[in-house]
C-alpha cells in the first residue's frame, strides 16, 4: 500500500501521515504523525520543521508507511517507538507493559512533595514500596530524587520487571532499587519491611471488569489486561493494599494511591475503615477528576 509517494518532503509526509491516521480514527493524528516520523528520521519534532523541505529516501518512506499501517491498526505509538516521556525523562516501553499516563506524573509529584516536607530524620534512610511498578516509572523517578532511599519495585509480571530494570540502568539508579516478582505480601515477607516502610505508592489496576471492552482498541487489544482489570467494581487491589499498608508503614508513613476517575471517595472509605490512617487527602488531576488519594499512618 503506497501511502507516501516517492519524492515526498518532510512537511508533506507529516500531512499525509496525519490524514491517514485521522481516517483511521486515531486521536491527535498530527502529533502522532510527527512522533512516528521523528522516530524514523532520528530527529526532534522541532527539527522536522527546520528541515521541512528535505526529501525522504525510499527507505525512510517505507519505514514511515510501516509505522502508519501499524498505528492505523491500533498498535500504540509507545510500542512502535519503544519509549514514552514521563516527567521529562524518556522511558523504555515494550508490548506487555502498561504505557505510562500523565495522571501518574501527578502521583509521583505528590509523593515527592510530601517527602521533601518531611524532617531530616525521616529522610535519612527511606524505604519505599512501589506496588505494580510496570515499566518502573514511579520507582525510578523517586529514586533519582532521593539519594538515601531504597525502593522495592513489585510486580507480578516478569516482562514488566525486565523493562523496569532496563529503565533503572538507563537512569543510573539500579543500585537503589530492588525488583521483586510477586504480590504485596511476598514483598513484605521477603524483605522484612513490616513496620519499616516509609512510603507505599501504587497505581494498581482499577478499571471495572465489565468496562474493559468499552476501552479504546489500542488499550484493550494491546496493553496487558492484568495491569488494567481491577475486578467487578475496580477496587479489588485497594482492598488488598490498604489493610496491608497499615501493618507495613511506620508511624507518619505515607500511603499514596492513584484511582479511577470516580473511585476516590470509595477508596477513602476503605482507608477510613482501617482506623489506622489520618490526614486523608484527595487530589484532582489536570482534567479536574479526583485522581490521587493520600493518607498518613497514625
Amino acid at each position: 500500500m503506497n501511502i507516501v509517494k516517492t519524492g515526498t518532503d518532510i512537511l508533506n509526509a507529516i500531512k499525509i501521515g496525519e490524514d491517514y491516521l485521522k481516517n483511521k480514527g486515531i486521536q491527535g493524528p498530527h502529533l502522532e504523525s510527527e512522533v512516528l516520523l521523528s522516530y524514523i528520521l532520528k530527529k526532534e519534532r522541532i527539527e522536522l520543521y527546520m528541515e521541512k523541505d528535505i526529501m525522504l529516501s525510499d527507505e525512510e518512506i517505507n519505514a514511515f508507511e510501516e509505522m502508519l499501517l501499524k498505528r492505523g491498526e491500533g498498535v500504540p505509538t509507545s510500542y512502535l517507538t519503544g519509549s514514552r516521556e514521563f516527567l521529562s525523562m524518556d522511558f523504555i516501553i515494550a508490548p506487555g507493559v502498561l504505557i505510562p499516563r500523565a495522571e501518574t506524573e501527578l502521583l509521583v509529584e505528590e509523593v515527592i512533595s510530601l517527602l521533601q516536607g518531611c524532617g531530616e530524620s525521616f529522610k535519612e534512610h527511606i524505604n519505599i514500596i512501589d506496588l505494580g511498578t510496570g515499566s518502573g516509572i514511579i520507582a525510578v523517578s523517586i529514586a533519582r530524587l532521593f539519594p538515601t532511599c531504597r525502593v522495592y519495585a513489585v510486580d507480578i509480571s516478569k516482562k514488566a520487571l525486565e523493562i523496569a530494570s532496563l529503565n533503572a540502568v538507563r537512569f543510573n539508579v539500579e543500585d537503589k532499587i530492588t525488583f521483586i516478582e510477586g504480590d504485596f505480601l511476598s514483598c513484605i515477607q521477603s524483605c522484612g519491611l513490616e513496620g519499616k516502610t516509609h512510603v507505599i505508592v501504587s497505581n494498581p489496576p482499577y478499571i471495572p471488569t465489565d468496562q474493559i471492552e468499552t476501552l479504546q482498541k489500542e488499550i484493550k487489544d494491546y496493553e496487558p489486561i492484568t495491569a488494567l482489570d481491577g475486578g467487578r467494581d475496580g477496587l479489588d487491589c485497594y482492598r488488598e493494599i490498604i489493610p496491608s499498608a497499615a501493618n507495613c508503614l511506620i508511624k507518619g508513613g505515607i500511603l499514596a494511591l492513584e484511582v479511577g476517575y470516580n473511585q476516590a471517595q470509595a477508596v477513602k472509605i476503605l482507608i477510613e475503615e482501617t482506623k489506622s490512617f489520618k490526614s486523608i487527602t484527595i487530589k484532582k488531576d489536570y482534567a479536574g477528576y479526583e485522581r490521587i488519594v493520600m493518607a498518613i499512618r497514625k
